[in-house]
């Protein structure tokens, strides 16, 4: 069988866009979520050589003697992908898709591509390359979802480690149980967690650096789960970050396994002053009048806070600018980050940002 040559891309915005190799655009911090890249290079079946090309780290090799191209893209960067997928297909290429844009709206991605990937990849890959292979590649690919005792090792050496904040990054879990009305990872996998073995995620990570990632949606969101996690990874000496709800600061027990098990920041949506706006979002446990006790029940355990918001509600006027920023100095937040919803499509602001976590 000869050898298959996979390109797969992800694009990015013109102000995060590598122009030349070697020269990147903005601070690491926001380069280290390649793991779906991994995730997807690691569910080839044998036979394929897989290039993994991030355009925050490297412009887009549109001169490749690939045989398959593929583009895994979210909303923000859909024109983006359509343009490359269409220089390429220009060329004779034949380029699937995958992604989050692409699982939500495959009838609009199918327009500009060959096939479309819905929903996770390890499943439908290898399916995939088997039909282009026999040049039969349907449009269209779906699958169960995955059992993530099954997942292969993440092939990080496809990656250029110098280029990333941390090369140090893995999942125990995925999705999350709440219905938060404005968050699609949760739609992505059905408004469901799935976990992987405590014993195969300590297998990993014990070949890991010191500092690593936990790339999950909620870490938490299994709580008897996170906790056996946490106290099998006590021994391990790590130092770790990820996201999860804020009413973690809300149980005893769980945050003290989680600061003894080397917790060292955390991404919280905390997403609005408003329990009004918090209320019509369905937005899980969150109370916003006990947010400042919770942000320094997380400092008094070790914890760093990065807090997520989301401006545009119909209920904000000019004031909630204000007045979060207020909160955010009361409550002495490390790192803040606050999509805007204007005209129905995400706009990001970026006020005070820390570029690297606090040590």
């Amino acid at each position: 069988m000869d050898t298959l040559k996979f390109d797969l891309i992800s694009p990015t915005a013109s102000i995060w866009r590598a122009q030349r190799k070697g020269k990147t655009r903005g601070p690491r911090v926001f380069r280290f979520s390649m793991l779906p890249s991994l995730a997807v290079a690691a569910a080839m079946p044998d036979g394929v050589e897989t290039r993994i090309i991030d355009e925050n780290v490297e412009p887009v090799d549109f001169e490749t003697d690939a045989d398959l191209i593929g583009i895994s893209f979210m909303t923000f960067n859909a024109p983006r992908a359509y343009e490359i997928a269409a220089r390429f297909r220009d060329r004779g290429k034949t380029v699937i898709f995958g992604g989050f844009h692409p699982t939500f709206l495959p009838y609009e991605a199918i327009a500009h591509c060959d096939a479309v990937c819905v929903g996770e990849a390890e499943y439908n890959v290898p399916r995939m390359i088997e039909d282009f292979r026999a040049g039969q590649l349907r449009p269209i690919y779906r699958s169960d979802p995955v059992d993530l005792a099954d997942l292969p090792a993440p092939p990080r050496d496809l990656l250029q480690p110098k280029r990333y904040l941390t090369p140090n990054v893995l999942q125990a879990t995925r999705g999350c149980p709440y219905r938060c009305k404005f968050c699609s990872i949760a739609a992505f996998h059905g408004y469901e967690i799935r976990t992987r073995p405590v014993d195969a995620v300590i297998a990993e990570l014990s070949g890991m650096g010191h500092q690593v990632v936990f790339m999950d949606d909620n870490i938490i969101g299994d709580r008897d789960y996170a906790l056996n996690l946490f106290q099998a990874m006590i021994p391990l000496g790590k130092k770790w970050f990820s996201q999860c709800g804020i009413h973690l600061a809300d149980d005893e027990e769980l945050l003290e396994a989680a600061e003894r098990s080397g917790c060292g920041g955390l991404f919280v949506g905390l997403e609005s002053l408003s329990q009004e706006n918090l209320s019509r979002w369905t937005k899980g446990p969150n109370r916003a009048d006990e947010y400042v006790r919770q942000v320094r029940t997380l400092h008094d355990s070790g914890i760093a806070v990065y807090a997520g918001f989301v401006f545009g509600s119909d209920g904000d006027t000019p004031e909630i600018f204000p007045t979060t920023l207020e909160f955010l100095l009361d409550a002495n937040v490390e790192i803040r980050r606050a999509p805007v919803l204007a005209y129905g499509a995400p706009r990001l602001l970026y006020a005070g940002i820390t570029l690297a976590w606090p040590d």
